[in-house]
């Protein structure tokens, strides 16, 4: 690397309020340096923008940079059967770059187990209720380079128990977590990670007892509880490209109470990882087709009309289960078969006529996230 490349380089992280060494410059263009300096452009593109193209180690660091995450960079799905004794579950995601992981015993009347790497692990929160957070040891107790550890408990990891994880990675335009302090405040706008991107957000208390609040890009004006089979109340929840602004309805700004959300991307670029988007039921056993541009490989759906679908549960799908298995985050149910969805490599059609998915006039609205390539 030249000196005159170094110093550019030192120059754009100044612009940005970052301080580096020509000898952090020198150290990120060599072989070993590169995943740093990849870091360094995923969090701060105006850098890639300004003067990546210019460094003479270009053609390798942007190769590094431009090739579009694989679905399996960001998200997994893992199948376990219990043993009672603490053992890791090896995703491939390094949980280092930050990571959700949402647990469940398939067959078995047990808790959803939400963890991630901010609040740390063993500290989890349960979709299926308002409980506050946890701590629990024997549950999820690490996050790992290569996925996570877990321990002895009945919930994740009972012997002989079927069990399933879904990880997700912090990623640019999929999946970001932020954690905040209620102001008491009428409204308190907190930062958006995912701005224009943002396609769904799920926010829950977790010093104290209170409901999930959840957000999504198609019904933008109407609130859901992640805990509950009801929907279809006013929104609580205002979205820009800049902030997401909670208001103090549904307890979503207690002064002194914390917070934690989840944050899920929606991009139709041809690269993209994560759509999130809705479509109208018609009541036949021939139902609506989503089109993707690509084949899912995991489905979150939801009916937005209480009035019509009270008791409509939450559903989560999923290819390593097999797409006809069914787990609901608002329950503790075990897991349920019954043909809802069918899939495509464009996308996937619902089959089913009951108001679980395909209510005659209802909206619902998914999440749906690519195949591994």
């Amino acid at each position: 690397m030249s000196r005159n490349e170094r110093r550019a380089l030192i120059a754009a992280a100044a612009a940005i309020g970052l301080s580096m060494t020509p000898a952090d410059a020198a150290r990120m263009v060599e072989p070993t340096g590169y995943a740093e300096m990849r870091q360094l452009v995923e969090a701060h593109p105006e850098i890639d923008q300004a003067i990546l193209p210019g460094l003479s180690a270009a053609p390798l660091l942007m190769g590094g940079k431009k090739a579009a995450l694989k679905p399996q960079d960001v998200f997994n799905t893992s199948l376990w059967t219990g043993t009672g004794a603490a053992r890791p579950i090896t995703t491939g995601i390094d949980s280092g770059e930050g990571s959700l992981v949402w647990g469940k015993a398939r067959a078995n009347s047990t808790l959803h187990l939400l963890f991630d790497t901010v609040r740390g692990a063993q500290n989890y929160v349960t979709s299926n209720s308002a409980d506050p957070q946890y701590n629990t040891p024997g549950t999820l107790d690490a996050f790992t380079s290569t996925g996570y550890a877990v321990g002895s408990s009945l919930n994740l990891n009972g012997s002989g128990r079927a069990n399933v994880g879904w990880q997700f990675r912090c990623a640019p335009n999929f999946f970001k977590i932020v954690q905040f302090t209620g102001d008491g405040a009428a409204t308190q706008g907190i930062t958006n990670p995912l701005g224009a991107n943002l396609g769904r957000c799920f926010i829950k208390r977790t010093d104290a007892t209170d409901n999930w609040v959840t957000w999504h890009r198609s019904f933008p004006s109407v609130s859901g509880l992640l805990n509950s089979g009801f929907d279809g109340e006013t929104s609580a929840i205002s979205v820009s490209d800049s902030l997401i602004t909670v208001g103090s309805t549904r307890s979503l700004n207690v002064s002194g109470a914390t917070y934690i959300v989840y944050c899920f991307g929606h991009d139709t670029t041809s690269d993209g990882l994560i759509q999130c988007g809705s479509y109208i039921g018609n009541g036949s056993a021939s139902g609506p087709i989503v089109n993707l541009g690509w084949r899912p490989q995991w489905l979150l759906v939801k009916s937005t009309n209480s009035s019509n679908l009270v008791g409509a549960d939450w559903l989560i799908f999923d290819t390593a289960r097999g797409i006809s298995n069914t787990l609901a985050p608002n329950n503790v149910n075990a897991e349920i078969s019954a043909a809802r969805i069918s899939l495509s490599a464009a996308g996937f059609q619902v089959i089913d006529s009951t108001y679980h998915t395909n209510f005659s006039g209802s909206g619902y609205a998914y999440m749906a996230i690519r195949e591994a390539a």
